[in-house]
């Protein structure tokens, strides 16, 4: 999970981070701004290109890196971890966008009661997902 975290998630959430300022002076100057839309926009669009790609690349070479770095025996499996790893990181960026949009506008409920639900969710999605082994695991721990 950390090469998710590394190649994914921290540069996805930093993209997503940069609407804490923008949106935050367009609100100060004006809580009825068009450019606060606008920025949600972007920031989501390059969220969503950012996942789309390191998700691609990770998907296409990351069997290989693994398998060369660990060893088949090793590499195989933390090759299908990595690859599933992968695929929450679109909503999760794309969605971290949608939080601090809000959060500029100080609308804080809304994300709150999402993140509550998903920490109410997630024992129940890893529960359903064991028998199923650690594929399941990874898809269910990143849908919750």
């Amino acid at each position: 999970m950390s090469a998710t975290n590394i190649v994914l998630l921290s540069p996805g959430i930093g993209i997503a981070a940069v609407l804490d300022t923008l949106c935050t002076q367009e609100h100060g100057r004006s809580a009825a701004s068009t450019a606060m839309g606008l920025h949600l926009r972007r920031a989501m669009a390059a969220c969503a290109a950012w996942s789309v790609v390191t998700t691609f690349v990770a998907w296409v070479a990351g069997r290989a890196a693994l398998i060369a770095i660990f060893g088949a025996e090793l590499g195989a499996p933390a090759a299908v971890y990595f690859r599933l790893s992968m695929l929450p990181g679109l909503p999760l960026i794309v969605l971290t966008s949608l939080q601090k949009f809000l959060s500029a506008q100080h609308v804080v409920d809304v994300p709150l009661y999402a993140q509550a639900a998903s920490t109410v969710a997630l024992p129940l999605f890893l529960w359903l997902a064991a028998p199923h082994g650690i594929a399941a695991i990874t898809v269910a721990a990143g849908g919750g």
